[in-house]
């Protein structure tokens, strides 16, 4: 059985040291290697990490993994609060490294307390990810809040720069990142990358059968980037924060302005632009809607347009996602096009277009699925009869349909004197839930 040296061996007279400490704290390095973990995977942790105590080691996948102490990154007991992934040829990819909130960029600190979750509970520890290469460092901070009987866990993800790049609703316990491990885009996607943004830091890069998808960081901005599977570029999307939008042309904000779901620049949740192969450019706009509802608006310099449809070739989606997730698609909407996937508030929303109606998937950190949404003009004669009887008008003449695992209802924006409020109403009458427009 190998065993990482606990006395400093010179290999080449004096050239070549193994970089194994000698100190009180021999013990704690004595845990045994497996022996399917290469010596070069060895030699080049004990190179990156010489004051390392208490390291176990494992595999998974195609990788070595060493968990292992650190003083520098946490004082106090020698629980492992750092991991380490190395290819077996001993190339170091990845380290998950338990942090306090103190230890923070300022940036990332900064962004946080002025976001909508600086009054959630925060988790003591924050994981950050270190990478290699250009990917991009990330600093994961786990919020939660209790809602009734009801606890939310959201994951936020944030750059150095404090660009949150992702949210994550309910994501799976004991998370070890492994799909954050690098991966180094290739051929044709690469030289695109090269020329089109050369200073890029890697997010997340997402290679499945009908296309790539590249998360980056370039200019200060998010960007995602399809490719087909023929690793033919289709769209880069570059979402917008609120500081950002001096940069959005006046022409086209003022075009939003005529939108009948237009109310005030505050009510502009997120902005998004869309570069195209096959639509040119344009905005996408989300409104909150008087119910604290979302509604898209697609803009470009010519007014306001219906929602393009991007890189889709004879009823083919090239946008990628999971197996998983496709199976399930698949098998609840049969021949639905996949038109876009985004985390927005946490959930992972993949809109489909299906028997002719656009429609929106949610899905949390799991990939369990939590409900399905879309625009319906028609209802009921059950639901118009209560509405009726319970002295109600409808106040607009498009309605929401919302199926979950376990209940379908309608909602349905309503007035009584000089109330205005919403409906949950079920398929039978029933009335789920009602909502007051304060």
């Amino acid at each position: 059985m190998k065993r990482i040296l606990s006395l400093c061996h010179i290999l080449l007279t004096g050239s070549f040291v193994l970089m194994t400490s000698c100190n009180d704290n021999d013990d704690l390095h004595s845990n045994p290697v497996p022996e399917n973990i290469p010596e070069k995977v060895i030699l080049e942790f004990n190179a990156k990490y010489p004051n390392a105590t208490n390291v176990t080691w494992s595999t998974k996948d195609t990788y070595a993994v060493a968990n292992f102490y650190l003083a520098s990154t946490r004082t106090g007991g020698h629980e492992p609060n750092n991991t380490a992934w190395f290819n077996m040829a001993g190339h170091w990819n990845m380290t998950e490294t338990e942090i306090s909130y103190q230890q923070l960029p300022e940036a990332v600190k900064t962004a946080f307390e002025a976001s909508p979750y600086a009054s959630w509970r925060m988790d003591n520890e924050i994981d950050k990810l270190q990478r290699s290469d250009n990917n991009e460092t990330l600093y994961i901070i786990e919020v939660s809040q209790k809602e009734g009987n009801v606890e939310t866990e959201v994951d936020l993800y944030y750059t150095e720069e404090g660009i949150l790049v992702k949210e994550i609703i309910n994501a799976e316990a004991d998370n070890d990142y492994h799909e954050y491990l690098p991966q180094q885009p290739e051929g044709n996607i690469q030289t695109w990358l090269d020329q089109n943004f050369p200073n890029a830091r890697i997010v997340d890069y997402d290679c499945e059968q009908n296309g790539t998808e590249v998360e980056i960081i370039a200019n200060g901005l998010k960007h995602e980037i399809l490719f087909d599977n023929q690793q033919q570029w289709v769209y880069t999307k570059t979402e917008y924060e609120r500081r950002d939008w001096t940069q959005i042309p006046t022409s086209i904000l003022n075009h939003l302005r005529t939108s009948p779901y237009y109310t005030s620049d505050n009510a502009i949740d997120d902005v998004e632009k869309y570069t195209t192969r096959d639509n040119g450019t344009y905005y996408c706009f989300e409104l909150k809607t008087a119910y604290d509802d979302d509604v898209k608006v697609y803009v470009n310099e010519t007014g306001i347009i219906s929602r393009p449809q991007n890189g889709n070739d004879g009823g083919n989606s090239n946008v990628p996602v999971e197996d998983e997730l496709q199976n399930f698609i698949d098998q609840k909407y049969p021949g639905a096009i996949i038109l876009e996937k985004d985390y927005d508030h946490g959930y992972l929303e993949i809109d489909i277009l299906h028997d002719g109606i656009e429609k929106e998937i949610k899905f949390n950190g799991q990939n369990q699925w939590v409900r399905t949404e879309w625009e319906v003009r028609q209802l009921p004669d059950a639901v118009k009869n209560t509405i009726t009887a319970q002295g109600y008008t409808l106040d607009d003449n498009e309605f929401g349909y919302v199926e979950t695992a376990d209940s379908i209802w309608y909602e349905v924006e309503v007035r009584k004197g000089r109330d205005e409020l919403k409906l949950y109403i079920s398929p039978t009458g029933e009335i789920l839930r009602t909502e007051y427009d304060d």
